[in-house]
């Protein structure tokens, strides 16, 4: 209601260039892989890492549509849960791919060093707090946060805004609450900062002090 036909068709030429593309992408990945397996240069332990990339591909295209049909009928927006799912996937997707670059050709090394471990498990901690960083953004887009409390560093004039818990049951705050969904996202960046220097800062000192 109150949209243009050409307003309309904006928005569907951005949808069908969005689906052609990741069928596109879908077609470049699979031709190549069967052809290389076929003729044998993919070797046996990165044939499932590769089809299950393929799959992830598929579940991402699955996931986009399940998330368009919710706008569909009762309302003329998209879930915001589908929306986290539908990003949260091509998030995963990506850093699988690189995790699956980084390591091909990798020497192993099966005295991997306690200090060396424990900075794999920082760095883990922190790409997963930034996960869940960008999860948060896809609620909050979701749920148009951003256009209702576009002011920073405060929201509705206070840092702690009043208003976060109105939703009941309490939880529903989490993810259907405006306020608290913009409010959570933009907490969760500050933690995303201080972890990141706290994590540059423990790495700089292990280094100068390799028996800390």
């Amino acid at each position: 209601r109150g949209m243009s036909l050409e307003e309309f068709k904006t928005i569907y030429w951005w949808e069908w260039s969005h689906r052609f593309l990741g069928r596109l992408l879908g077609v470049a990945f699979l031709l190549p892989f069967l052809a290389f397996w076929i003729a044998g240069y993919i070797p046996r332990v990165l044939l499932p890492r590769l089809a299950g990339l393929f799959v992830l591909g598929g579940l991402q295209g699955a996931v986009g549509w399940y998330m368009v049909k919710s706008g569909l009928v009762a309302r003329v927006d998209v879930s915001q849960y589908r929306l986290a799912a539908h990003l949260g996937i091509a998030v995963a997707i990506l850093g699988y791919t690189l995790w699956l670059v980084f390591d091909l050709g990798r020497e192993r090394d099966p005295a991997t060093r306690s200090g060396s471990r424990a900075s794999a498990w920082v760095a883990a901690a922190v790409l997963a707090l930034i996960y869940l960083q960008i999860l948060a953004g896809g609620l909050v887009a979701g749920l148009d946060a951003g256009f209702g409390y576009n002011t920073w560093p405060l929201i509705n004039g206070a840092f702690v805004p009043s208003g976060l818990g109105e939703a009941q049951p309490l939880v529903l705050n989490l993810f259907e609450n405006p306020l608290t969904v913009q409010f959570d996202h933009r907490m969760l960046g500050y933690t995303v900062v201080l972890a990141t220097i706290l994590q540059a800062g423990w790495l700089t000192l292990r280094r100068a002090a390799p028996e800390l």
